[in-house]
């Protein structure tokens, strides 16, 4: 079970040593969707595809080199132990590996953003020809207003009511304060 765990470690840094390595020297040509380094981000164009694809691979060059001593290194202590240690211990270095190529994506995509920016979108502001003559502002015209009832009072709501129906106060009933005498009487 040692040889097969071993062997089954070594496969994912080997691999990403070997094609990062190619990958660095000499990235794919065209973009295409079988080989190389493929996001929405890598295939906007010639230069896009080309710098992630180099950088993607030095990437893997690299962490491919530093995960071989990392995959073997907690093997050899378990060479003589049982086929439950052994494979809990290989599948710990898979997983690990595993991260290694998700932050490899994770960095050449931040790379790429830093390299290649989106253009923010620039707001379009419609200029008029000179040649035109403006046409002269007209004012909007005013909604007709419904009348209120002018009976209620200021704490309830105010109705409105059709415009046949309303009845303006006489001016002599409006409302003013009268004097009230107290029942108190001086002595």
């Amino acid at each position: 079970m040692f040889w097969i765990a071993l062997v089954l470690c070594l496969i994912n840094p080997l691999f990403m040593a070997v094609v990062g390595g190619i990958f660095w020297r000499r990235c794919p040509v065209k973009i295409n969707q079988m080989v190389g380094y493929r996001t929405t981000r890598s295939m906007k164009n010639e230069k896009t595809w080309k710098f992630a694809n180099e950088y993607c691979g030095k990437l893997w060059f690299i962490f491919g080199l530093c995960l071989l001593p990392v995959s073997v290194g907690p093997l050899i202590p378990v060479y003589h132990e049982n086929i439950l240690t052994t494979g809990l211990v290989g599948g710990a270095i898979i997983v690990v590996q595993g991260i290694a190529l998700i932050v490899t994506i994770l960095l050449t995509e931040r790379a790429l953003k830093l390299a290649f920016p989106e253009k923010t979108p620039v707001k379009r502001v419609d200029v008029k020809p000179a040649s035109r003559p403006e046409k002269p502002a007209t004012k909007p015209e005013k909604p007709a207003t419904k009348p209120v009832n002018v009976t209620a009072k200021p704490t309830e709501p105010v109705e409105e009511t059709p415009a046949e129906t309303v009845e303006e106060a006489p001016a002599e009933e409006a409302e003013t304060p009268e004097k009230e005498e107290s029942p108190e009487t001086n002595s």
